[in-house]
This record gives structure tokens, C-alpha cells and sequence, in this order.
């Protein structure tokens, strides 16, 4: 921490990591290698050096998402797969979709989510979300063994999929926030007041209660263990400056506070007080 109480920070140009175009998902695995899904592929870097993974099918990739064992999955335009290492720990592409549907017209479009809740691996389309249990398992000639699944909108289209405490929920725009439950979403209770506000934020607040992050109306704490007012408003101190640098996404820090990723103005550090503790921009 720096005598003005902010964390020293490394800054790295196109000059170092090469082109990139925009970033969309950032994960990091237990060894503390950072993987970064962008408009050219996939980028990783170890610390001293970068690399890219040039998806052949999509070039731009989507979402990520690393399970307990290491193995990353990751969402692109029209494809999703894992990404294998060999002896060296150099990446290669499985490509699910494309390897179980080979002659299946492609009728979706983005991966905007990449997630795993209890024992499935979710992707999630504006048009479909598909799934498969875990784990991936591939035979000698390089079959896929699972089956995949998919789940369809009841009236409209997805917009956004989050994992909290192992349970997916998604949101359908005309339609609210739901439980994906086996092969269908149930609306939560009160989840109909979402069906026209953009949910972008859903991360776990205590054991009972997930914080909700809209773009247009604020934050929400739902509580899933109530059947009649579960989702109650979360006052934030500084909502205004939220409002303002356009929230598009966030994460659980391991100190309790959220980091809220925006569009416009950085990234905010939010206490679950609603209170702004830390602001991170090129200001």
C-alpha cells in the first residue's frame, strides 16, 4: 500500500501483452497464472511472460471458467470447449460443441457465460444454455463421452447467467430472475420486477443472501430463504457514482469487499456496508 493508501500496481501496454482488442473474462488458476479471454483469443501470463492461444473456429472468446482441477473452459462466438494442457503445460482446444454436433447448423451466436454450479458446466447464449455434467470426459479417438443438454428462454431470450453457492440462476428479458432447476428456470420469488432491468452483478453477501447488481435501478440483497419479500433494496452511499461509470460486472474479494468492474470509470471497491472504501480509474 502506498502512502496514499492504494495498492502499487504494474501497468502493461499493447507493447508487452500484443494485441488483445477488448479483454472479456479474466481468471487466474491455483498456481497464479492469469488467463485473459479477448477479441484475438486467449492470453495467459505467468508473471514474466505472455502468450496467446489463437482459437481456429472463433477469435474471439467470450467467458472462462477454471474448475477445481485446473482445467479451463471457455465461451466464444459459436463455440464452446476446454482447453487441455499436455507434459509442458502448453494449451490445446476441445472443442465441445462443434465435436458433438458436427453436422448441426450453429444457431447461436456469443458465450457471454462460462459457469459451473454443483456438477455442470454451463454456457450460456442469448438463444440457449447449454450444459453437461461433469467431469468432460474424452475417449482414445477423442470423443466426447458426456452428452450435452440445453435449456431454451420460455417467451423471449437469455440475457445474463450468474453461479452463486453452486445454484445457476438466469435472467429472461419480459420474463425475471430465475432458479435453473434440472431441465427449466423457476422464477424466484419477487424475480418478475427483473424482467426489464439488467442484472449484471449476483455474488454471495452472507448464507442466506446474494447482492444483486442492476445497471438502471441500484443494488438488491436476496434472501433465499423467504417466499414473500425476499429481494429488498441495498442502499449504496455513493450510488450515483456507480450509476455513472456504468456497472458491468463484479467479484468477491477474499476481504469481504466486491470488486464492481465498470465501463466507463474503472474498477470501485465496495464494502458490504454500501460503502465505497477504494476507486481505481486513470484518474
Amino acid at each position: 500500500i502506498n502512502q496514499n493508501g492504494l495498492p502499487f500496481m504494474d501497468k502493461f501496454s499493447d507493447k508487452e501483452y500484443g494485441d488483445a482488442g477488448q479483454i472479456w473474462a479474466i481468471e487466474q488458476d491455483d498456481r497464479g497464472v492469469m488467463y485473459f479471454g479477448c477479441n484475438y483469443g486467449l492470453k495467459t501470463f505467468d508473471g514474466e511472460n505472455w502468450k496467446l492461444y489463437n482459437n481456429p473456429n472463433s477469435t474471439i472468446i467470450r467467458s472462462l471458467c477454471i474448475d477445481e482441477s485446473g482445467l479451463i473452459y471457455y465461451g466464444a462466438e459459436g463455440d464452446f470447449g476446454v482447453l487441455f494442457p499436455d507434459s509442458t503445460g502448453e494449451l490445446s482446444y476441445y472443442f465441445l460443441y462443434l465435436n458433438y454436433f458436427k453436422d448441426v447448423e450453429i444457431d447461436f451466436s456469443s458465450v457471454w457465460k462460462t459457469l459451473i454450479a454443483g456438477n455442470r458446466l454451463y454456457f450460456q447464449t442469448f438463444e440457449k444454455i447449454f450444459y453437461l455434467e461433469l467431469p468432460v470426459k474424452i475417449d482414445d479417438k477423442g470423443k466426447l463421452q458426456n452428452e450435452i443438454k440445453h435449456i431454451e428462454p420460455e417467451k423471449t431470450m437469455f440475457h445474463l447467467a450468474f453461479s452463486v453457492n453452486d445454484v445457476l440462476y438466469a435472467r429472461e428479458w419480459e420474463v425475471g430472475l430465475g432458479i435453473v432447476t434440472d431441465d427449466r428456470i423457476n422464477l424466484i420469488p419477487g424475480g418478475e420486477q427483473f424482467a426489464y432491468t439488467r442484472i449484471y452483478i449476483m455474488l454471495p453477501y452472507d448464507e442466506n443472501r446474494i447482492l444483486i447488481g442492476t445497471r438502471s435501478s441500484g443494488f438488491y440483497l436476496y434472501d433465499t430463504t423467504k417466499e414473500e419479500n425476499a429481494i429488498t433494496p441495498f442502499f449504496i452511499e455513493e450510488q450515483e457514482v456507480i450509476n455513472q461509470s456504468t456497472l458491468y460486472n463484479g467479484v468477491l474479494l477474499h476481504d469481504g469487499t466486491y470488486a464492481i468492474g465498470t465501463n466507463n470509470d474503472g474498477v470501485i471497491i465496495l464494502d458490504k456496508n454500501g460503502k465505497i472504501v477504494n476507486h481505481f480509474n486513470q484518474k
